[in-house]
């Protein structure tokens, strides 16, 4: 071999042990960060759990669902009836165009 084709092989040996070692460190660092996610994840899921344990006093009541729902829906018939009637003159007529709409004013 000559001189130069050793040159050669040593700087491409150098270069792929280069991207070799940029290769593990990428993945050294990607492990790590995942193992971090996943510890951190393990310590938050225990408390959320913890949290999720509900009293009796915070669980559903249907009474109190009912009587809400009740109240709501006589709100909404409330709002409704204080609604304008439609006028049928506006129903008889096309809609070409706002100008030839009887009852609009400019």
């Amino acid at each position: 071999m000559s001189k130069e084709e050793i040159k050669k092989s040593l700087i491409s040996g150098v270069l792929i042990r280069e991207e070799k070692d940029k290769h593990r460190a990428l993945l050294a660092g990607v492990i790590f960060f995942m193992v971090l996610i996943a510890l951190l994840w393990a310590f938050n899921i225990k408390d959320v759990f913890k949290s999720s344990i509900v009293d009796e006093e915070e669980s559903f009541n249907v009474d109190k669902f009912s009587q809400d729902l009740q109240r709501s829906l006589d709100e909404f018939g409330a709002k409704t009836s204080e609604l304008k009637p439609i006028n049928p003159e506006f129903l008889s007529v096309p809609a070409t165009s706002t100008a030839a709409t009887p009852g609009i004013k400019k």
